[in-house]
């Protein structure tokens, strides 16, 4: 079944859950249409800065300012101090490294892949790159092949089997359906058999969530200066919206901002939005670790019970965590038996997910507790 099938079944047996009506602010609990609050386990907000006040005063500053739209392409129109601002900002966040901002982190990969893939004669990829990857690597039309999920073994075989062409590897930084994350290390030590080869990693969900100063899993895996492509965004850790990519090139970045459509022929994030990203990202200087450090804790804890409960929860070890289903009738029944119980989490079926794979994801932010946990964990315990 597909997510279409699953959706019409869902509605004839009463558990359908998908596109539900909020009306509060994300945050911890969510309101619905009907007045239910739930225990809101379906958000990405990490760092738990989606409600700020600074970030919401910030915003509406720069609105009053320059209204909600800069008016056309930034290569045209401009962007204001705001913009210049925030792309500075993401350079400050990596050490100096050029960096160029999006309308959207899926944006930033469907227009910057071709364009990187021009420098390569191959593309390797993990099978389970997110959608954003896979569209942007057969928009290049370059030569590509999928590498099973997570198997160094299989992706130093393509290596050496193509030591006479340029490669390009691409891969998650974090699953964002499966919690893991890439094996950066040994992925990197791959430029010791191929020094060419460049290394272009999509980590829209390890950053603000992971490494010391929220660099992401580049930076908790030590590997930053041997990745060439950073993918950031600011939906999710940063309580925000927009993406970016960080890159190693100077020249080659200065290329993209004249050769990318998604960057140059599309309006930019609106001042508003703008300006709540920096402020998102000073906020990470003066609090970021503290965050991080309170979201790391409660998700071992988080582990641990769902260890306990003998659930199939793959291989995840972030605050991305899957409870996976082999039919997908049966992750929508346990989906809408917590929405019942006031929980919501994000109900993952095929395509979206392998065959046989179905589940329901639960992120964790800064902004749960202990309590919230044992709470759905008690929950999925009745339901199952």
């Amino acid at each position: 079944m597909r997510i279409d099938d699953v959706a019409f079944k869902s509605k004839e047996l009463g558990f359908y859950t998908y596109f539900p009506q909020v009306r509060s602010a994300c945050g911890r609990d969510m309101t619905l249409l009907d007045g239910r609050t739930m225990l809101n386990f379906a958000s990405c907000d990490y760092l738990g800065l989606s409600n700020h006040p600074r970030m919401k005063e910030s915003a509406i500053s720069a609105i009053q300012k320059y209204g909600s739209n800069i008016g056309g392409p930034m290569i045209f129109s401009g962007f204001t101090e705001y913009h210049e601002r925030l792309q500075q900002r993401y350079s400050e966040l990596y050490t100096g490294r050029t960096a160029l901002m999006f309308t959207t982190s899926y944006q930033a990969n469907f227009g910057v892949i071709p364009l990187a893939a021009e420098r390569a004669d191959l593309i390797l990829l993990d099978k389970l790159s997110h959608v954003s990857i896979w569209d942007g690597v057969k928009l290049s039309g370059s030569p590509f092949r999928a590498y099973s999920h997570a198997n160094i073994e299989m992706l130093e075989q393509l290596v050496l089997l193509n030591l006479d062409k340029k490669i390009l590897i691409v891969t998650d930084g974090v699953f964002s359906a499966d919690g893991d994350v890439a094996n950066l290390e040994k992925i990197t030590r791959l430029k010791q058999l191929h020094p060419a080869l460049e290394i272009y990693i999509d980590d829209a969900h390890g950053v603000g969530m992971l490494g010391n100063s929220g660099q992401g899993a580049c930076e908790a895996a030590g590997v930053l200066s041997d990745i060439d492509y950073i993918v950031g965004t600011m939906s999710k850790a940063f309580g925000s919206s927009g993406g970016f990519v960080v890159f190693k090139d100077e020249v080659f970045a200065e290329k993209v901002r004249f050769r990318c459509p998604t960057y140059n022929a599309s309006r930019s994030v609106s001042p508003g939005v703008a300006s709540a990203s920096c402020t998102a990202l000073e906020i990470n200087a003066t609090e970021g670790s503290m965050r991080r450090a309170g979201l790391a804790e409660l998700t071992r804890y988080t582990h641990e019970q769902i260890d306990a409960l003998g659930v199939d929860k793959l291989y995840s070890k972030t605050a991305v965590i899957p409870v996976v289903f082999k039919d997908p009738m049966e992750a929508a029944r346990v989906n809408a038996g917590l929405v019942g119980k006031g929980i919501m989490g994000s109900l993952f079926v095929p395509p979206f997910v392998p065959k046989h794979q179905s589940r329901i994801r639960l992120c964790l932010t800064y902004n749960h507790t202990q309590s919230d946990v044992d709470y759905c964990i008690d929950a999925l315990r009745q339901i199952i």
